[in-house]
């Protein structure tokens, strides 16, 4: 952002919506103090960065389905079962996992205290390119995180099924601020431009 250009902001955005999310940007990068991540939302139209429980992911040592909460990320579009299909879609996401757990896990298969605490505290921070965290706060219960490189997908198809049955539900969905901060996330991830290798 450039002085009153939001060059950066969506542009659909009102200005007092990109005001607010100027200075939710400002604060969080002067202090690391999150404003809200979360927004209560239905099950009638699916966003990018919906948490989702029910989500059928693959086991690959096991190919067995496991029911779990995950993260989506593909985009609100694309989930949207109203629009016009040339061919089934899909829905891409990653497993949403208790930042405790994890940490417990590394302890567990023999990682130093002292890194994982350092580990830890860099997810906190967002430090790591591969990694989102998810502050505990308002709907989101506990700090939890989401791993880049572990993504799976399901038809659409099934999971708006499961949704009309109520077998699966939107946990909560991103504020504008945790939807911006999880697509300059998934940016850095997946669109590195500076990759620093000449491919001649």
């Amino acid at each position: 952002m450039v002085g009153s250009e939001y060059i950066h902001a969506p542009f659909f955005l009102p200005s007092k919506s990109k005001d607010k999310l100027e200075k939710e940007i400002r604060a969080f990068l002067a202090s690391n103090n999150y404003p809200n991540l979360y927004i209560s939302s239905g099950d009638e139209h699916l966003m990018q960065g919906d948490a989702i429980n029910g989500l059928e992911k693959i086991i690959f040592d096991t190919v067995k389905k496991q029911e779990i909460r995950g993260i989506a990320f593909s985009n609100s579009c694309d989930m949207s079962v109203e629009n016009p299909r040339i061919r089934p879609m899909n829905v891409c996401f990653s497993p949403l996992i208790k930042l405790s757990a994890y940490l417990e896990l590394l302890e567990s298969n023999g990682i130093d205290k002292t890194r994982v605490s350092a580990h830890g505290e860099a997810i906190r921070k967002q430090e790591l390119t591969n990694i989102f965290f998810l502050p505990s706060g308002g709907i989101n219960e506990e700090d939890s995180l989401v791993i880049f490189d572990d993504i799976s997908s399901m038809p659409l198809n099934i999971l708006a099924s499961k949704i009309e049955k109520k077998d699966s539900r939107v946990l909560f969905s991103l504020s504008q601020f945790g939807h911006y901060l999880l697509l300059f996330k998934l940016s850095i991830h997946f669109c590195r431009f500076s990759e620093h290798i000449e491919r001649s």
